[in-house]
């Protein structure tokens, strides 16, 4: 089997390295994309949230979730055939015992709005009235995005652009010499000046084998259920906005007449294919008929990823200041998709020097 070469090796095919191939080829880059599975964004990239929410995470995630809002309301011709985000809005609801959590939420962030509960119950009247004693905010900005339309369309890009993708390819070995790095890996060789480590929660493992020094990630899983409902104070409105806890316990929102349920967990874990945790889904139903009154009628449906997070929760973007031609792209923890087109961004303008 002969050896594959290119100018960049892109190790990982979720919406990370999908998003960075279809910028890198748009540059006329000769790319290639290395992803372990047998389809690019097996994991974290398909149980996504699908939401982006501007005030979510450390200032250097807003500020690239900042710098992601216009192209995903103006992408490039051909790069989707449907709006990418809609408008959602998130509820920040708060007990008595959160009202701290909300007062240093709303003076850190000036994306949330502090409303009153009758505010609150107009815009999402399936809360119960008086069990929000800290009070309410909201953030008007946050949007439900299409992540299967993005992923989707960085990677028609990437392909129509001349780039190549070879999926099964888990990397075994790697070495550098004359400034090149030689891969192998389970669907054969791979030659590059530079490899890009966008490999989620495998990102330190990938950085091993090419004699790397780890960073420190670390996954943590989230679990997400999907119910029907009755009772409550009024059915399920599609359009109502998200609602998530203060202190971040539990958070749920419409999807149709059903609704996602999750504790908002962060179990640090191993990398895996990960499976919800029965009790996590329990927990964050619960979150959701305290708030609501509801009842659960059916459980329809549950799934759980993994959030990579870097030591201090920024992304790490950039070469690795010990090994020549290695790339980190990772640490996108529960932002990946808010953050890719910044974030890939600010990655091009570091390779395409």
């Amino acid at each position: 089997m002969s050896t594959v070469t290119a100018d960049f090796l892109i190790v990982g095919g979720g919406i990370a390295g999908a998003m960075l191939g279809h910028r890198l080829t748009r540059e006329g880059a000769s790319v290639v994309i290395l992803e372990m599975e047998d389809r690019p964004g097996y994991h974290s990239t398909g149980r996504s949230a699908a939401a982006l929410i501007e005030s979510y995470g450390p200032p250097g995630v807003r500020a690239l979730t900042a710098a992601s809002v216009d192209f995903y309301e103006n992408p490039p011709d051909g790069f989707t055939e449907t709006p990418l985000m809609r408008p959602r809005g998130m509820l920040l609801c708060a007990t008595a015992a959160d009202t701290d959590a909300l007062d240093d939420a709303v003076a850190e962030l000036p994306t949330l709005e502090r409303i009153d509960e009758a505010q609150a119950l107009r815009l999402h009247n399936g809360l119960r009235p008086g069990v929000f004693e800290g009070g309410f905010a909201y953030e008007a900005s946050v949007r439900d995005i299409d992540v299967e339309a993005i992923h989707q369309g960085a990677l028609r890009s990437f392909r129509r652009q001349g780039g190549a993708i070879h999926v099964n390819a888990e990397v075994t070995s790697a070495v550098r010499e004359s400034g090149i790095w030689r891969l192998e890996t389970k669907a054969g060789g791979f030659e590059a000046p530079v490899i890009i480590d966008a490999a989620g929660a495998w990102g330190d493992v990938l950085a091993q084998r090419c004699g790397v020094t780890p960073i420190g990630l670390q996954p943590k899983r989230r679990s997400v259920g999907v119910v029907q409902v009755q009772g409550g104070q009024a059915p399920v409105d599609p359009h109502w906005p998200m609602a998530l806890s203060a202190s971040e316990t539990w958070f749920f929102k419409p999807d149709g007449t059903n609704l996602w349920c999750s504790p908002a967990d962060a179990t640090p874990v191993d990398p895996h294919d990960a499976w919800p945790d029965d009790m996590d889904i329990a927990m964050g139903i619960e979150g959701m008929c305290d708030a609501t009154g509801y009842e659960i009628e059916k459980l329809v449906g549950s799934w759980a990823g993994l959030r990579t997070f870097t030591p201090d929760g920024e992304l790490r973007i950039g070469f690795d200041t010990e090994v020549d031609g290695f790339f980190w792209l990772v640490g996108q923890g529960g932002y990946g998709f808010q953050t890719a087109p910044g974030a890939t961004e600010k990655a091009a303008s570091l390779l395409l020097v």
